[in-house]
């Protein structure tokens, strides 16, 4: 009988708490984004680079090499980021001819040689919103 009683007083106690946790819920609709603008950003990788050969006023035949690389800043608009014809760079000689004869390495202008689009796909300004039924404080039961 004892244990009966217990049982009866536990269930009612929890079954009162429940009822008043139930009554402090409240429900309420908010606006919530569920589709955005999507913007585009652009970058470019840029490479510079030439090798060529000449024989110069000795007869000698020189080898030209040089390479650069340049990097543009993110912009969403793509006349930002093109990139330039030409890059300073150093560029090395060789006297294929004449091995023992060293020329030094001077800096110049290297032509572009490639360029990679880089494009980013990022989440602008919500376009269409949708209505969500909330119930708080957060974990809230409604009855």
């Amino acid at each position: 009988m004892f244990k009966q009683l217990s049982l009866t007083l536990a269930l009612a106690t929890v079954f009162t708490s429940a009822n008043s946790f139930a009554a402090d819920c409240a429900t309420t609709w908010k606006r919530v984004p569920i589709a955005w603008e999507t913007i585009y950003s652009y970058r470019n990788e840029c490479a510079y680079f030439i090798k060529t050969s000449y024989i110069n006023n000795d007869g000698e035949t020189i080898e030209v090499e040089g390479a650069a690389s340049y990097d543009t800043s993110w912009s969403t608009n793509l006349d930002n980021v093109r990139c330039p014809a030409s890059s300073i760079g150093q560029i090395t000689y060789s006297n294929i001819s004449k091995p023992e004869k060293t020329i030094d390495p001077e800096f110049g202008h290297i032509p572009l040689f490639s360029a990679e689009l880089i494009v980013r796909e990022e989440r602008g300004e919500p376009t269409e919103w949708d209505l969500v039924n909330v119930t708080t404080p957060p974990g809230c039961i409604p009855r």
